[in-house]
């Protein structure tokens, strides 16, 4: 069966606060009160790239254990157990496959079809290269540049996409007061954005994420593995209070025939 097929796009509203907000109108509104907006999401779906080494002709699979990676070749011999080992400087990247390519071309077609774009400041992704296709096409549609986070990482450095959080945290902070963001993140650091941050290295938002019906966890405490549609949406006020404001579900249907 073809991966991509057709598509119905359902952008459905979960849950909100006290008050409902949608399009440009509310932007404004937000912008007049000095609140500072944020869209935060995981990136699309992503496919492991198969890498050759260097210059050899031996091609080699990057297996994910948790934060772990173990480099194997094809045949069997395990080379490394660090992405340095095996990978160099611009191998072993994680990218999107097929149907996050059209997420993400779909999510930045609503964010501009639902006023968002209109009114976006700024455009985070981090330094993986899987976040950073997740928000080229809003990008693009904004005539935008994607700002990354740390401004000095690269896709193997950090390793593990959980370091990127204080970077994240830390460039949300610093925007100015009513800009309005779009963050591409990971599973492992969007919760800790909102949250409580990383112990003894940064401290995030301060939002309650215990109720489950919004905030879902899997074992690790983190969004669950298989979900990439949610979009929570907070704002930060001009003494830094964050409020949680609703999560939309950006589902994705496949129809086949």
């Amino acid at each position: 069966m073809n991966l991509i097929g057709s598509f119905i796009l359902f952008a459905m509203l979960v849950s909100t606060s006290a008050r409902s907000d949608s399009k440009a109108s509310k932007s404004k509104s937000t912008k007049a009160s000095s609140n500072t907006i944020v869209y935060l999401f995981r990136h699309a779906e992503q496919q492991r790239t198969t890498t050759t080494l260097g210059t050899a002709t031996s091609a080699y699979n990057v297996v994910y254990n948790g934060d772990i990676v173990d480099i194997a070749a094809i045949d069997g011999d395990t080379i490394g157990s660090n992405y340095d080992d095996a990978c160099g400087s611009t191998h072993c990247a994680e990218e999107l496959n097929p149907l996050g390519l059209m997420r993400a071309s779909m999510l930045g077609q609503w964010f501009q079809d639902n006023g968002i774009l209109s009114s976006t400041t700024d455009i985070f992704a981090t330094s993986k290269r899987r976040t950073q296709q997740t928000v080229l096409p809003a990008a693009a549609l904004a005539e935008m540049t994607v700002q990354t986070f740390p401004v000095d990482g690269t896709e193997l450095d950090p390793q593990s996409a959980r370091r990127t959080t204080c970077p994240t945290i830390d460039a949300i902070k610093n925007v100015s007061n009513g800009s309005q963001i779009l963050v591409a993140s990971h599973t492992s650091a969007i919760y800790q954005i909102m949250g409580p941050g990383v112990d003894g290295e940064c401290t995030g938002f301060g939002i309650d994420i215990s109720d489950d019906d919004i905030f879902p966890k899997d074992d690790r405490g983190s969004v669950p593995r298989a979900e990439y549609g949610f979009i929570w949406k907070f704002s930060i006020d001009a003494e830094g209070n964050a409020q949680f404001l609703k999560r939309i579900d950006f589902k994705l249907d496949l129809i086949t025939g």
